[in-house]
């Protein structure tokens, strides 16, 4: 259910724009991390499978816009581990032009159920991409947060996208969380949809990147008060990703 404080999403050429420039970013974390030394925020990868999964990730999407794959069919895994041979920024950069020729609104299938156009596939990547950038320079040092725009988008995508695609997910468990990113306030009730009447029992503060950051289990400045039980449930959601 989509709340109707929301925003918009940002346009098509914004998160293409986005896409292609963070993943020259993760490019050039990966290219100066430590071979050996462990993602903080998924110890099981180090730098290459990192990379691995981002090129993963982007190849698969990629073969969801080639002229051969059909919405109605179900997703294609044809080619998929061939293009992740290649860089990510090629992959973003491949993809992005594809994009462009395509337009926002080419049918194009999907795992949530909602919007299968080529515009949902642009917003996905470029918010894919934003976290991974993150954890790609987080291996070395201090990383850089994602912008403001595309972290306030990246909130509404989790709770517009990610929850409504989980009815299942262990919000049912009586938790309202508050989510306050200095620009606006979102609630998320126990039935998983998001309302801005409901009075919560948790609250998760910080910067927009850092909320969207601590919503996908990295560890950062945002803070949560009251109800205990709402991290847990969030760190569920994130391994979703």
């Amino acid at each position: 259910m989509m709340d109707p404080m929301a925003r918009q999403p940002l346009a098509f050429d914004t998160y293409l724009g986005h896409l292609v420039a963070e993943a020259a970013r993760f490019d050039a974390a990966i290219a100066s991390a430590p071979p050996d030394v462990r993602v903080p925020a998924c110890p099981d990868w180090d730098r290459g499978e990192l990379r691995d999964h981002q090129a993963g990730v982007l190849a698969f999407w990629r073969r969801q816009l080639a002229d051969d794959a059909s919405p109605q069919t179900g997703p294609v895994a044809d080619g998929v581990e061939q293009d992740a041979a290649r860089s990510v920024e090629a992959l973003a950069a491949d993809m992005a032009a594809r994009l462009t020729a395509l337009g926002p609104d080419r049918p194009c299938w999907n795992w949530s159920g909602e919007r299968q156009v080529s515009g949902w596939v642009a917003r996905r990547m470029a918010q894919e991409i934003s976290v991974h950038r993150v954890d790609a320079e987080s291996i070395a040092g201090p990383a850089a947060p994602i912008a403001d725009e595309m972290a306030a988008d990246g909130i509404d995508e989790l709770l517009d996208v990610f929850v409504d695609a989980r009815p299942g997910m262990p919000v049912a468990g009586g938790v309202v969380t508050e989510l306050f990113d200095e620009q606006r306030r979102a609630v998320l009730t126990p039935e998983g949809a998001v309302r801005t009447e409901a009075e919560p029992t948790a609250r998760l503060t910080g910067t927009a990147s850092d909320v969207l950051l601590a919503l996908w289990g990295r560890t950062n400045d945002a803070s949560w008060t009251g109800d205990d039980r709402a991290a847990p449930i969030w760190a569920d959601l994130a391994e979703f990703e």
